[in-house]
């Protein structure tokens, strides 16, 4: 007979000397090993039921797409059940920290072993604002009644209302919550961001993602590289991803590996590329031996960019790029694809190479229904991703396109050309803006923080003489979008530095143009309290409208 006494709490022993007290009755103790997870029940000191996680900005995670990578993971589970609060995930891009990071959260917010159950993953670039618009309502549902406000959050948002109802809402729940941010660049560039100010670094846990090998330095974080992958991981990866190669021995899959130096993008994309139904290698050694050609004939090229080099990525990852663009022209020799395309998704590439890694709505590149043939190319090869009607590209493409000219020549075009195309692409979307026409409000929005992004690199890479007059047009139509939602006159301000210079290059100093863009950047640093600095941009404006109409006009 086998007394158990749960309603009252009591341990499997202490129902036994309650049972065997009872007169007239024989009682005997069994003892059975057991799963611990299920015995909790018979303890006093049994754990409580785990809360099921709530998670943030993984709706596009698929771990069925990501190799598991348990080292790392391990370091990752050692840290969240340790003292520490901060850990830096550093290392080339590329190499998948985005994806660890993702993984772990997913793993962490589930694992009865981790206390937090609140995982929040949020992009450090131009999206940053969008992140936080759709945190909010997350996180003041989780208080729930004793909500931070009841005001409800939207475009027209000040960046400091968000700020502030994010911070309030996660020190309310403090010691729950672990959160990414990802894709940062340098610890200064964290500093100057008005969004993360204030931010509570010590009532959660806080993951930066990052290329950067100084915030290993920053005091109080934890350091994990993430390099090349394992042979086992490279081997594991290789097996999933392409099937048909299973009869092939684990050498002769090594071999392949090898050729792309278990670099995990590379290695990703280029499995992509093998199990496509329409472009399939055989065996490794077919794709290893369109490798060694292309890698031979790119040694050929003057390769212009500076500075590139393996920090930045590897060769093997340039070879596999190449090759993965020329079995997309490819379809158009098999006629397995029409030009038109093949033409669009080379167009596709390009303009995405300047725009946010990751949700680019596709209507804001063209026509959704003719674009949809293009972006099944591009998805075939591994180049994009397709979800929710945005794309997304990996920022290490991204780059290489920008950056490498002979890349640029593969896609039939130029710099200049390609900037030309996306900013006229952007600026029939945003045309007409108005704040009292909510269509137009809505896709000005869309746009602004891919604006921002392609102003940003277009600063760097391109000389301001060789900008199209379609970019200046766009940051007009953009600029008064983020003046009237009276929260993002930093971006503006940005926007403006940008134009002044443009129009005083192509136009000189004394032009009604760079008057007009110092009286906007006046109106801007006037809202944000900086009277001086509007001061001084108003007197330009003034001086050349004088110059330029003489003191009896309207304007003066």
């Amino acid at each position: 007979t086998f007394y158990l006494a749960l309603a009252h709490c009591q341990s499997l022993e202490n129902s036994f000397m309650a049972a065997s007290g009872l007169a007239n009755t024989s009682y005997h103790l069994w003892a059975t090993r057991s799963d611990p997870a299920r015995m909790f029940f018979f303890s006093d000191k049994r754990q409580e039921p785990r809360v099921e996680a709530s998670l943030f900005g993984l709706d596009d995670f698929d771990p069925n797409e990501f190799q598991a990578r348990e080292p790392l993971q391990d370091s990752l589970f050692d840290w969240a059940q340790g003292q520490g609060s901060k850990m830096a995930v550093h290392g080339m891009g590329g190499t998948g920290k985005s994806s660890l990071a993702k993984d772990f959260i997913v793993r962490a917010c589930e694992s009865p072993e981790v206390k937090e159950d609140i995982g929040i993953f949020i992009r450090f670039q131009q999206f940053l604002r969008n992140d936080y618009i759709s945190l909010v309502p997350f996180l003041e549902d989780i208080i729930g009644g004793d909500k931070t406000s009841s005001t409800s959050v939207g475009a027209d948002t000040s960046n400091e209302d968000l700020r502030d109802r994010v911070n309030a809402c996660l020190r309310k729940l403090q010691g729950r919550w672990i959160i990414t941010i990802d894709d940062v660049g340098a610890p200064e560039s964290y500093t100057n961001n008005d969004m993360l100010k204030g931010f509570p670094w010590a009532k959660g846990r806080v993951i930066v993602t990052t290329r950067s090998e100084a915030w290993t330095t920053k005091v109080g974080f934890q350091a994990l590289r993430v390099e090349s992958l394992s042979d086992a991981e490279a081997l594991a990866l290789v097996r999933d991803r392409v099937r048909h190669w299973s009869s092939e021995s684990d050498g002769e899959v090594m071999r392949f590996v090898s050729e792309l130096g278990a670099f995990p993008l590379a290695l990703s994309q280029a499995c992509a590329t093998c199990a496509s139904d329409k472009v399939r290698f055989a065996a490794p050694r077919d794709y290893i031996e369109r490798h060694k050609q292309q890698s031979e004939e790119l040694a050929r090229w003057e390769r212009k960019a500076e500075g590139v080099g393996e920090e930045e990525y590897p060769w093997s990852f340039l070879v596999m790029l190449m090759l993965s663009l020329q079995e997309v022209k490819r379809h158009l020799m098999d006629q397995t694809a029409s030009e038109e395309d093949v033409q669009g998704a080379m167009t596709l590439l390009r303009k995405m190479s300047w725009l946010l890694p990751t949700g680019v709505p596709l209507k804001i590149l063209g026509d959704p229904i003719a674009l949809a043939g293009p972006v099944k190319l591009l998805e075939g090869q591994g180049l994009v991703t397709f979800s929710n009607a945005c794309l997304s590209m990996h920022p290490l493409v991204q780059q290489a396109i920008r950056r490498e000219e002979h890349i640029m020549q593969i896609l039939g075009s130029s710099t200049e050309i390609t900037l030309k195309d996306v900013a006229g692409s952007l600026l029939k979307v945003v045309q007409g803006y108005s704040k009292d026409d909510r269509s137009t409000f809505d896709r000005a929005a869309d746009c602004a923080p891919h604006v921002l992004c392609l102003v940003g690199l277009a600063r760097e890479a391109v000389a301001y003489d060789e900008w199209p007059e379609e970019l200046d047009d766009l940051i007009d139509e953009v600029t008064s979008y983020l003046e009237d939602i009276s929260c993002a006159f930093g971006d503006a301000l940005l926007l403006y530095t940008a134009q002044l210079a443009y129009r005083t290059c192509k136009l000189g100093h004394d032009h009604v143009d760079v008057a007009a863009t110092c009286i906007n950047m006046g109106v801007v640093l006037r809202a944000q309290g900086d009277y001086a600095g509007a001061l001084e941009n108003y007197q330009k404006g003034l001086e050349i409208q004088l110059k330029t109409y003489g003191h009896d006009h309207v304007d003066v």
